[in-house]
């Protein structure tokens, strides 16, 4: 089968060697169900198919051809794309004459929203991860640009007052060649969320007992 299916796991600890080899790993039955496909091998088909010459005019070799499996590999396993990002990739550039650069197939795989909703995914990722620790950022350069903002203060900041200083940080992010990928939220963060909701649950239920009583004693009386 030549269709990307799912979404490739993206969850924290997931280490980069692993994250690699679930895009080079063989996982699909060719056509004719004599072979197994990785996803990497399945776009590389893709791209031939969509290409043709111009796509084999880049590869000398198998050499040069396993060389850019493992490019594209590396660089989604570090950007953390899973294969709904990479069917976007592939269905925006469907009308390019050319094959995209590595770099023009992540910018369209991961599209970044615009300022003002670029805003509103940090706002809300930035409680996502305090909280339950399960961030999903469309773009590293979000993140990154939050994190230069200053996590705590944009959490609370209003659009009307932070627009040029947010627009300022996220536009120096995005003209970087390179953003780092989101770092994982380490596991005594999210133990330390869920101890937080559980203990704040508890002192609400408490109250709630002790208010219940109060009741019942004021009608008895």
């Amino acid at each position: 089968m030549l269709d990307l299916r799912g979404d490739m796991p993206g969850t924290c600890g997931v280490d980069v060697r692993r994250r690699i080899d679930a895009w080079i790993e063989p996982l699909f039955s060719s056509r004719d169900g004599s072979t197994k496909l990785s996803r990497m091998e399945v776009l590389f088909r893709r791209f031939s198919a969509r290409w043709g010459a111009e796509f084999g005019r880049l590869f000398a070799d198998d050499a040069a051809r396993d060389a850019w499996r493992r490019e594209w590999a590396d660089a989604f396993a570090a950007e953390r794309l899973t294969d709904r990002a990479v069917k976007m990739g592939l269905d925006r550039s469907r009308r390019r004459m050319s094959p995209p650069t590595l770099a023009e197939f992540l910018a369209l795989a991961c599209p970044v929203p615009s300022i003002e909703g670029a805003f509103a995914e940090a706002q809300t990722m930035l409680w996502r991860r305090a909280s339950h620790g399960d961030d999903v950022w469309s773009h590293p350069a979000i993140y990154w640009a939050a994190v230069d903002f200053g996590t705590v203060e944009l959490r609370t900041a209003s659009w009307s007052t932070s627009q040029g200083r947010w627009t300022r940080h996220l536009t120096e992010r995005l003209r970087q060649s390179w953003c780092p990928p989101v770092p994982g939220v380490r596991p005594a963060q999210a133990v330390d969320a869920a101890r937080s909701r559980q203990v704040a649950q508890s002192a609400i239920n408490g109250a709630r007992v002790l208010l219940d009583g109060k009741r019942l004693a004021v009608a008895v009386q």
